[in-house]
């Protein structure tokens, strides 16, 4: 006997791909974070934070071992070592600012309209308005093309928090 696959609504594929709650979606509907979308910020700084503070160390003790190193290959190979570890810790510490101010401010921006997926060099982006989001493979294809949606976001590091599909009755 075969059985029949459950059949989801597009608001519970949204919710499953993009990773958020009911409440979630109430908070950001009256423009604030939810408790636990506030905790997911919270955890995304506190990762960032010690990312670069290890890059920092590193690059601290190599720079150490390197003044103290007198042999020719050992300061070679901390050389080599250490250019890629400073140009990696540059661009991870340059998106802290923007994690860090969404996670002081709990701002949430919203944009209405027809979405246009789009994929380009294995990038998977989403355009609606004049605002375009980089999304993981599986949160594009939770979204039907051509169709309204609401979508909530952080504002400086985009990340997308909820959306809600809308309706042709509610958005002609």
């Amino acid at each position: 006997m075969d059985k029949e696959k459950p059949k989801y609504k597009p608001e519970h594929i949204l919710m499953d791909a993009i990773g958020f709650t009911e409440e979630d979606l109430d908070a950001n509907q009256k423009g604030e974070l939810s408790d636990r979308q506030v905790a997911m910020l919270r955890h995304k700084h506190n990762i960032s934070l010690f990312s670069v503070i290890l890059e920092l160390i590193c690059i601290a003790a190599l720079v150490g071992i390197y003044i103290f190193t007198f042999e020719f290959a050992e300061s070679c190979l901390v050389v080599c070592t250490l250019i890629p570890l400073v140009i990696f810790t540059l661009v991870t510490s340059f998106h802290y600012p923007s994690i860090y101010h969404d996670f002081r401010d709990c701002a949430v921006i919203w944009v209405e309209g027809r979405i246009r997926l789009n994929i380009r060099n294995n990038l998977f982006t989403l355009k609606i308005g004049e605002r375009t989001l980089a999304l993981p493979k599986a949160t594009f294809l939770a979204f039907k093309n051509g169709e309204p949606y609401v979508i909530y976001y952080t504002p400086r590091t985009k990340t997308i928090l909820s959306a809600e599909w809308l309706s042709q009755q509610e958005h002609p």
